[in-house]
């Protein structure tokens, strides 16, 4: 699955997170946001814990 960079940008904005929030929330190094929302299209696996982060079941 690829998620849009926008989509991931406007979701972060929703929940008022900072690059920083998001990298510990998903457990990622801080300067993988950057390249994540540089992507325009970034692919995750749906069982990612990034995955999680946006679409709770």
């Amino acid at each position: 699955m690829k998620v849009n960079a926008e989509f991931i940008i406007e979701l972060r904005h929703q929940k008022f997170w900072s690059q920083e929030e998001l990298a510990i929330a998903a457990g990622l190094n801080l300067r993988t946001i950057p390249v994540i929302t540089d992507i325009y299209d970034y692919p995750i696996k749906d069982n990612s814990f990034m995955y999680s982060l946006f679409f709770p079941e």
